[in-house]
């Protein structure tokens, strides 16, 4: 009898052995998917450019010369120091005025805004507020329709963000005057 119940105490412990290695088999191969997921999206999160969102008017005289600008920009590949690729996204809505109006500021916060005129700073008491930092993106190209205010607004607080802002201003206003906009005298 003594026999009987030695046999079935180590049949059982062999029996908890095996279901321990499998157990610990299983959790490494968790563990390496969970690792491998791990490496390859923070791989893949890298390579991801910063996206610049630009509200601007599409109908706007401008906006030709505008997306020939962004086009070359994004063509250009600009990075940020940390190696991001930066990447212009516009928002452009069917009626400039009510979307600057009512949204921008509120529900809808680009990181950069490009104006038609100055006269457009009334619309929205925000845009008003914010456009005192305004550049003129057209600068010294006579034949440039009017003075073209873009500025960065202050709720751009993200470094990341901050810095695509900057390098997207800094190129429209690095252009040679007769080129800003696309505009040749």
């Amino acid at each position: 009898m003594e026999l009987g119940n030695t046999a079935i105490i180590s049949a059982s412990a062999s029996a908890h052995v095996a279901r321990s290695e499998i157990k610990k088999g299983r959790n490494e191969e968790i563990d390496l998917i969970v690792a491998l997921f791990c490496v390859l999206t923070v791989g893949c999160r890298a390579k991801q450019p910063a996206v610049l969102h630009v509200y601007r008017n599409r109908t706007s005289p401008v906006a030709r010369a505008l997306d020939q600008r962004f086009l070359e920009f994004n063509g250009d590949k600009h990075r940020l120091s940390s190696g991001k690729r930066i990447v212009i996204a516009t928002y452009e809505f069917q009626d400039y005025k009510q979307m600057l109006r009512d949204r921008v500021g509120n529900e809808l916060r680009p990181d950069l805004i490009v104006l038609d005129s100055p006269g457009d700073v009334a619309i929205n008491p925000f845009i008003e507020r914010e456009s005192r930092r305004a550049v003129d993106i057209c600068g010294a190209a006579r034949a440039c329709p009017a003075f073209v205010p873009a500025f960065i607004p202050s709720f751009v607080t993200d470094a990341e963000e901050l810095e695509a802002s900057q390098v997207v201003l800094k190129a429209l206003l690095n252009a040679p005057p007769a080129d800003r906009l696309g505009i040749t005298r």
